[in-house]
């Protein structure tokens, strides 16, 4: 009981403190009262908004990861096409010299051809 009556003691010397603020004891009591739910209902906020925070930093890590991976499977889907692109390269440039190879020839065959038949026709 000492210290109900240390408590009581407190909140009168308070009223008498702070008159213009406090009326009577129940008035101190009652913005007690509310000043402590507003506290719980500020500390829930809190813990709802970390919590929701939490679960944004949670997303945001996920989706960095997931975008770091997929860049990198571009990166190399990409070096993969290049170096198929350069093998068709290649293969186009052996195509072009064989291909002016095989003219070259043929012109030199067409030429021969055309001087036997010219030859042909000066002998007739």
């Amino acid at each position: 009981m000492g210290k109900l009556q240390k408590f009581e003691n407190f909140l009168k010397d308070v009223q008498m403190k702070y008159t213009d603020d406090f009326s009577d004891l129940q008035e101190i009591i009652r913005l007690y009262q509310r000043l402590s739910e507003t506290h719980r209902d500020l500390k829930k906020k809190q813990e709802l908004s970390e919590a929701s925070v939490d679960i944004i930093n949670n997303e945001l890590d996920r989706f960095t990861k997931e975008t770091g991976t997929r860049s990198l499977e571009f990166t190399n889907l990409i070096a993969e096409e290049q170096k198929k692109l350069q093998v068709v390269e290649a293969e186009k440039t052996k195509l072009r010299i064989g291909n002016q190879d095989k003219t070259e020839q043929l012109l030199k065959k067409t030429s021969e051809h055309g001087i036997i038949l010219m030859s042909i026709k000066s002998l007739w």
